[in-house]
């Protein structure tokens, strides 16, 4: 009884530590915020409105695009109730869902559906069994990756195409106790997106336009290749103990956020 009652005691004071952490970090960046910045230029200002215009831009964009494509194509994509998955004396610390689109398999799949279709319907229509594999292309043309980390677990669930398709997701469940050392990496980058930005970048250059209008297309071009090289996330490589290692973030990279929750549950147990 005595041994139950000192471990729950030491278990919140964990819990408390990692909160009072947290609530230190938002502190500090409020306290950041509200500090009186000095005056700036008009052009630093311009500056900053545009680029804030087009992160709201960029951020509305992808809601919108998200939002369209889960309603053509609604996703087999079931959520961890963590409510139901956690132990006592266990809390969350930190969550992300991570959507990766495989941008050629959905650019097949258009083609097959698009093309084929009215192929089929003009000569030969056993060509429409092509357009079901474009559908299914389509429909199977993105993968999940979502990752709670708790005060003692790392939960972990995958949907991939073959997941998608049984409709059987994949989970993973981690004691981060166990974790003995981790990596840190760049996350891979975006291929599409960084050579839409390259080509963008190309044209500004070698075009005979206007200033302003090569203006807007330039900030385009750097605005894509800084999406496109994803330096805002990172692949974390978890060593654990017996020589089991579990990759975060391999296709998309996760939020560094995530990271720094990690790191301080992995600390805050080891110390």
């Amino acid at each position: 009884m005595e041994w139950n009652q000192q471990g729950g005691k030491e278990m919140n004071e964990v819990k408390d530590d990692i909160k009072n952490d947290f609530k230190e970090d938002i502190k500090a960046n409020k306290e950041e915020k509200d500090v009186k910045k000095p005056e700036e230029s008009k052009t630093s200002n311009y500056l900053s409105v545009i680029k804030k215009s087009v992160l709201l831009i960029i951020n509305n964009s992808r809601k919108v695009i998200g939002r369209v494509i889960d309603k053509i194509f609604p996703a087999f994509a079931p959520l961890i109730e963590i409510d139901k998955k956690l132990i006592p004396g266990e809390f969350e610390i930190d969550h992300v869902n991570i959507k990766h689109f495989n941008e050629f398999q959905i650019l097949f799949g258009l083609i097959f559906v698009i093309v084929f279709s009215i192929l089929g319907f003009t000569y030969y229509w056993i060509l429409l069994f092509v357009v079901i594999l474009g559908l299914v292309m389509l429909k199977t043309g993105f993968e999940i990756e979502e990752i709670y980390v708790t005060s003692k677990r790392l939960l972990i669930r995958r949907i991939g195409l073959l997941e998608r398709i049984i409709r059987i997701p994949v989970d993973e469940e981690h004691i981060i106790e166990h974790v003995v050392t981790f990596k840190l990496g760049r996350a891979p980058v975006q291929i599409v997106i960084f050579s839409l930005g390259l080509l963008t970048g190309f044209v500004a250059i070698v075009s005979s336009l206007d200033p302003l209008t090569n203006a807007i297309i330039v900030i385009a071009a750097v605005t894509l290749i800084l999406i496109g090289m994803r330096l805002g996330k990172r692949i974390i490589t978890l060593f654990f103990a017996g020589n089991h290692i579990v990759i975060l973030g391999s296709r998309k990279g996760v939020p560094l956020h995530l990271y720094q929750s990690l790191q301080k549950a992995i600390y805050k147990i080891k110390s």
